[in-house]
């Protein structure tokens, strides 16, 4: 089985980073779209960080993970 993860890395205002983690993103995420998300998430404050406001993200990148069941 086959699992994926958009990882994406937030600085804060005290260059404080936190990543957030989305399961199934959809396929061929196009950087417009990450940095039209990333706009909203900074204009409307959706993530507070422990030195203050989000001011962008650090890095967005897909995970993929295949695991086999040994047992099956």
């Amino acid at each position: 089985m086959n699992k994926k993860t958009l990882e994406i890395t937030l600085l804060d205002s005290g260059n404080k980073t936190y990543k957030i983690s989305i399961a199934n993103p959809k396929d061929n995420i196009e950087t417009a779209e990450l940095t039209d998300f990333e706009a909203f998430v900074v204009e409307e404050d959706v993530f507070i960080g422990k030195a203050g406001k989000i001011k962008g993200f650090g890095t967005a990148v897909i995970r993929e993970i295949t695991e086999t069941n040994l047992l099956a």
